[in-house]
């Protein structure tokens, strides 16, 4: 069943994926006709966004039908959802107790590497990285295009005081994931994320290491569909543990 929650989420999403590209608007019905499901338009969706004529959810599929069809295969940055895919992994790890709900920066990176960086730095709990509550900047004051260059900044910090959405803390939470499985952000976004679900076209982009993990992971319209599918179909995957991590990251990140 796919509840009236869940279906303004993902109407939110393809409203950010259509302005990606600029393209020109349609207006559309108050309301959406769906295979088998009728639902009022959210409030937020307003005439802006893109056109959706129909999701056919037959067989698990979903595709598209209306003006932007071609839309379906083009390569999307997601910075709406990266985030919410970097703390998939963290509520995985906790689920399968590889980490400690109440462990610290200082308990994940390697000592050598929080070498002059301030006690209050290093005891940033990591649940507090996953959940926006940190204290860091949006980015930090140097130019960092490597997880090392992060790593280095950290040691300029003295003030957490920011109490909002933070760049640099879903990147320190996803580098700090890849070492405490030791492998790198990419290679354990596609081992625990990707190659499980079968987002095929859905990958970090490998420009932007020092932060990709919280804007810079790109997928397709097809991928998303799939994983609306994922979050939402209790049939799908239901029972496991990253399906289970991935929802309520996504709920978390839209609340």
């Amino acid at each position: 069943e796919l509840h009236d929650k869940a279906l303004g989420q993902f109407i939110q999403y393809l409203k950010m994926l259509e302005k990606t590209f600029k393209n020109d608007h349609s207006d559309i019905d108050d309301t959406l006709n769906y295979t088998g499901y009728k639902a009022k338009k959210p409030p937020a969706f307003k005439d802006d966004a893109c056109e959706i004529r129909l999701l056919d959810f037959k067989l698990g599929d979903v595709r598209l039908i209306g003006s932007n069809l071609q839309l379906s295969d083009r390569v999307l940055l997601l910075g709406f959802a990266s985030p919410a895919l970097t703390r998939t992994l963290y509520y995985e790890a906790i689920q399968t107790n590889m980490l400690q709900e109440n462990a610290k920066l200082i308990d994940v990176l390697p000592e050598q590497s929080l070498h002059d960086v301030s006690l209050e730095v290093q005891r940033i709990a990591i649940n507090d990285l996953a959940c926006h509550s940190s204290g860091l900047p949006d980015y930090a004051k140097q130019n960092c295009n490597s997880p090392n260059d992060l790593l280095l900044a950290l040691k300029t910090l003295d003030n957490l005081s920011t109490e909002k959405l933070s760049i640099l803390a879903i990147s320190l939470l996803g580098h700090a994931l890849a070492a405490l499985h030791d492998t790198s952000y990419d290679d354990l976004f596609q081992e625990k994320i990707a190659g499980p679900l079968e987002l095929f076209n859905t990958y970090v982009n490998y420009g932007l290491e020092a932060y990709y993990l919280a804007c810079g992971i790109q997928s397709t319209l097809d991928d998303m569909s799939k994983l609306l599918m994922i979050l939402y179909c209790n049939e799908n995957h239901s029972s496991t543990t990253i399906i289970q991590a991935l929802r309520k990251s996504f709920s978390d990140n839209i609340a």
